[in-house]
């Protein structure tokens, strides 16, 4: 697949993930991935996933652990 920049979009990567990773997870962490990629689509479906930082997520409170979203594919770079 050819990648421009329409491929880096959180969008698209999102995507992939739902298409490739989502059938290894259990049906309850799919219906919690889901309500969450829902938020995330909603603020950053339109960005480049390099412009996204730590910085963009709101923490939920002085005691929130820091958010870690990790996209894994087998043997593909993004």
């Amino acid at each position: 697949m050819r990648e421009d920049e329409s491929t880096r979009l959180f969008s698209v990567v999102a995507k992939r993930y739902v298409r490739e990773a989502f059938p290894t997870k259990s049906v309850q962490t799919r219906r919690d991935n889901d309500k969450e990629l829902a938020h995330l689509l909603h603020v950053f479906g339109h960005m480049p996933i390099e412009a996204i930082a730590p910085m963009h997520i709101p923490s939920a409170g002085a005691h929130a652990q820091p958010l870690s979203v990790e996209f894994k594919f087998t043997n593909q770079k993004l």
